[in-house]
């Protein structure tokens, strides 16, 4: 009886951790993955390593560049330079610091059965190097690998239409035109928050929502286009693009150089609000979709501590 009890135990244990682990890899019925991240930027093990001697003692680094976002990044659209160290006194020239990625990296995505597909992956190598002069005692050097990449986030909710938008007829709808909208973002360093919506008049409704850098303190946000370029003009820029939902005429206050739903806006301390007004042609008791998409440009990079010691 109690190996028969014991077994019973075992199989149910096995059967308990089978569905946790699919519940974990399955995303069926969600528009999106979601998370916060883009790529993921790491140096393959000792490479470089933590020492190396002053006197023939050649070592390389690779970085690795993972997909973790739902956004493809082509060929080439990734950039990554190292720093910290002077390319000639590691007998290299400054130019072969400095690679773009040579494979896609394609987005996580989700299947036709629901499960999570994870993102492409690419590695960099840098060319052999080798410290070029003698030292004392030892030096340390703050190697650092910085990517430069493009991205993008989707989001989607749903707004609530009313025949009746300002209640005058006391009839019961289907939905509250007065709310917070539920959204849903794509797995991006930069994602839509607080998305509200509420009445503005007879035929008309304004929504609003919130562009948040949602990465790390020290990762930057750039305009597209701007290959990571620190000028002013550049830095904390987002384009924004909102798909008209075909209810009338859609206008969006503060987007620049677009049109009435798409242009570019700037980031404050992280984040920006936008406002956009639609007037409704034929008003109806619907659930409504509405999109919004972003480009920017982003980067990140990562620190390792290099010290060159002396070779008796």
């Amino acid at each position: 009886m109690k190996k028969a009890i014991t077994l019973f135990m075992v199989l149910l244990l096995i059967f308990v951790a089978g569905c946790a682990k699919k519940t974990e890899t399955n995303a069926a019925g969600k528009a999106f993955v979601g998370g916060t991240q883009g790529l993921a930027i790491s140096f393959l093990p000792n490479l470089p390593p933590t020492e190396v001697f002053d006197t023939d003692n050649p070592f390389s680094i690779s970085v690795k560049l993972e997909n973790k976002g739902e956004f493809d990044i082509p060929t080439g659209a990734a950039r990554v330079s190292i720093t910290g160290i002077r390319a000639e006194d590691f007998r290299l020239t400054s130019n072969s610091l400095l690679k773009s990625s040579e494979e896609d990296m394609g987005a996580v995505r989700i299947d036709a059965q629901g499960n999570i597909v994870a993102g492409g992956y690419t590695t960099m190598d840098f060319p052999e190097m080798n410290y070029a002069t003698k030292v004392s005692g030892s030096l340390s050097f703050p190697v650092r690998a910085s990517v430069c990449y493009e991205y993008g986030t989707n989001a989607q909710g749903q707004l609530c239409v009313r025949k009746d938008l300002r209640g005058v007829t006391g009839q019961a709808s289907v939905c509250d035109p007065n709310r917070q909208v539920p959204a849903e973002n794509s797995g991006a360093p930069v994602q839509i928050t607080n998305i509200r919506q509420n009445v503005a008049g007879s035929n008309k409704i304004d929504f609003f929502f919130t562009i948040k850098q949602m990465g790390t303190s020290v990762d930057s946000l750039f305009k597209k286009g701007s290959k990571c370029d620190s000028a002013l003009a550049n830095r904390d820029v987002v384009f924004v693009e909102v798909e008209d939902p075909g209810l009338g005429t859609l206008t969006c206050s503060g987007l620049k150089d677009g049109t009435a739903t798409s242009g570019y806006v700037t980031l404050f301390n992280g984040e920006r609000e936008v406002r956009c007004s639609q007037i409704i042609t034929n008003p109806e008791d619907v659930i409504t979709p509405v999109k919004v998409s972003l480009t920017y440009g982003y980067k990140q990079f990562i620190d390792v501590q290099l010290k060159v010691k002396h070779a008796e």
